[in-house]
Parts: C-alpha cells; structure tokens; sequence
C-alpha cells in the first residue's frame, strides 16, 4: 500500500554546531491529511523504511532516511524524508 507522503525535511535546524548535539524535537512533520504538526522522530512508534544517498540535481549526492509515522490526530500512516545537506 503506497503512503501519503509528508514531504522532506533537512535536519539542518537539529544539529547544534557548537554542541554537536542532534535534537530529534526540531524535525517537525505535517501529516498530510488532518495537517496535525508533531515531532514523529521522537515516538517509538516511528519506523525506518530506507536510507541511502540521494542525487542532488547534476551535482552531488547527499544522505537521507525514509520513515513511515502514524498521526496521533487521526491515525493516518504516512512517510517523510530528512535529508543532510552537504
């Protein structure tokens, strides 16, 4: 079954440069139904489907991770992506 897709998101607003501290709360999702937004990286319930590299136009690659979340509003499964920008 193919899931609604909530969009991507760069983790660039997580990582604290001077801690080097990654703070999963900053990774805030809109599900794509009810428009609800949480914070799916930090529930256990949150499952990683895939990760890998992703062309970035031409150029160059940069890493990413696919997750499948479920909305507390109004259970819809859906899936992100957080990629790092390089």
């Amino acid at each position: 079954m193919k899931l609604l897709s909530a969009g991507s998101y760069s983790d660039e607003d997580a990582l604290n440069v001077s801690t080097e501290a990654y703070d999963k709360r900053k990774i805030r999702v809109c599900c794509p139904l009810c428009h609800k937004v949480a914070s799916p990286l930090c529930s256990n319930k949150t499952v990683l489907l895939r990760q890998g590299l992703r062309w970035v136009g031409c150029s160059h690659q940069e890493p990413y991770s696919l997750f499948k979340a479920t909305c507390g509003k109004c259970k819809l499964d859906y899936e992100f992506t957080v990629y790092t920008e390089q």
